[in-house]
């Protein structure tokens, strides 16, 4: 029995217009990238110790050569699925279905970091909220809140100005981390007090926080599936990638060295660490203004910092939710997963039965609260989709060379990209006899099943 035909998805108006002028289209690209460091500054500083912000630098540049990728890609073909979408394309649809399914735990570990974090940073208010009890019961709260309304069609993704504020909040937050964290906790010499080079952190620590540190980019798919929805010129696009580019990178670096300031690393009995890997993994941010003196000081940046990241936050799992209720429709359209899972709602055209059933997913992967677990998995499904990523677009080079490309990343072939596949290939590949990585292995072959 042939199976019914899905509807097709509705055509929205544009969410950026030519008008908003590269400020507002920035903010909104930022808005999908700049959350991450909320959950992912303490997972890689775990590891990364006093070295963490030049690990977040280097990752920060490849993250630039990611971004051009994926603004090239997006450009041409204007359509949602990320990697997914360019390898179906590039190669063939084994490839796009192993890149679609990776993108897919990602973002549901995304939803969950985020929703993990908040009831950490709502602690000025109460610090029973942190509780193992009322954590997990406020970040289900949190998924089942924005599954409903992304099954309503509640987003908010038409109302610009109001979520170009909250991402240009988001950045002046984290800007006012750094600056005033020079004046309060400014001690430049406890970044190499306990660095000794390849042995605290040892070479495999390093790498490990080199791969996870691609955390702190998590919404780079999310922002490639805005490409329907823009309306710039070519001028503009390239200066939002510049600006995405080089800003992102130099504020996360900036915020972990402020970091390890207020938060330095000390030994201990099992070797050097940082409470920003432990006591404050769930919120590191909050913990670093903590630490700023004088008192006064700190409480202000406390409740800065609750009032501006908690709403983040939760936009963070709305967004990330309208993400993976995209490409669950992309695949099911695509007949990569049973068509039944991107049914839209006659009514609000969402794929609700997707959302559910992501919600359900991302509330256990809630349960074990174990950030740094979430953090892992996470990298190797990014390591892997954003590769694929980088491959489809050299293979269009060769296969579509006469493809209209509105923005084309400079250099010919990109040497730096190809290099910088080459140096992920065998990250992943030291990574392979993890556990960790394992478990990833096991979610793929299940797909594969389906």
């Amino acid at each position: 029995m042939s199976e019914p035909p899905q509807p097709e998805e509705p055509q929205a108006e544009p969410i950026l217009q030519r008008g908003l002028g590269v400020p507002w289209l920035f903010a909104a690209a930022y808005s999908a990238v700049g959350f991450s460091i909320y959950f992912a500054l303490g997972v890689v500083a775990d590891r990364g110790l006093g070295l963490t912000p030049l690990i977040f630098l280097a990752s920060g540049l490849l993250f630039g050569l990611t971004t051009l990728t994926y603004v090239e890609g997006g450009a041409m073909f204007r359509e949602r699925g990320g990697s997914s979408t360019f390898a179906r394309h590039a190669f063939n649809e084994l490839i796009a279905f192993i890149a679609g399914w990776a993108i897919l735990i990602d973002y549901l570990i995304v939803i969950a970091l985020a929703a993990i974090s908040v009831p950490h940073y709502l602690e000025p208010i109460s610090g029973d909220l942190a509780d193992p009890g009322w954590e997990v019961g406020i970040a289900a709260a949190v998924i089942a809140v924005v599954s409903v309304l992304n099954i309503l069609n509640v987003t908010g993704r038409e109302r610009q100005r109001p979520l170009a504020i909250l991402a240009l909040a988001d950045l002046g937050l984290q800007l006012a981390v750094i600056v005033v964290g020079v004046f309060a906790v400014w001690h430049p010499d406890r970044l190499t007090e306990h660095i000794h080079l390849f042995s605290e952190p040892s070479a495999r620590q390093i790498i490990y926080a080199a791969v996870v540190a691609m955390l702190a980019y998590a919404g780079i798919e999310a922002a490639s599936d805005l490409a329907p929805d823009i309306e710039v010129s070519r001028r503009d696009l390239k200066r939002v990638a510049s600006l995405g580019a080089i800003g992102v990178p130099l504020v996360y670096a900036g915020m972990a060295a402020i970091a390890l300031m207020a938060v330095p690393v000390v030994g201990g009995p099992h070797g050097p660490h940082t409470a920003l890997g432990g006591e404050f993994v769930e919120e590191p941010v909050l913990g670093v203004v903590s630490a700023y003196h004088p008192a006064w000081v700190a409480d202000t940046m406390r409740w800065l910092v609750a009032v501006v990241a908690t709403p983040v936050l939760i936009w963070a799992a709305s967004t990330s939710m309208l993400g993976v209720s995209r490409h669950i429709y992309t695949l099911a359209i695509n007949r990569q997963i049973p068509s039944w899972l991107g049914k839209l709602d006659r009514r609000t055209a969402t794929p609700y039965i997707a959302i559910a059933i992501s919600g359900v997913i991302a509330i256990g992967l809630v349960i074990p609260t174990n950030v740094k677990l979430l953090a892992s998995i996470y990298a190797f499904g990014a390591t892997l989709a954003i590769t694929i990523a980088h491959l489809s677009i050299i293979r269009l080079r060769v296969k579509m060379p006469d493809k209209r490309r509105p923005f084309r990343i400079p250099w010919g072939m990109a040497w730096g990209m190809a290099w910088r596949i080459r140096w992920r290939l065998r990250r992943m590949w030291r990574l392979q006899r993890r556990h960790l990585l394992d478990m990833d292995a096991v979610w793929l072959d299940l797909q594969l099943l389906v």
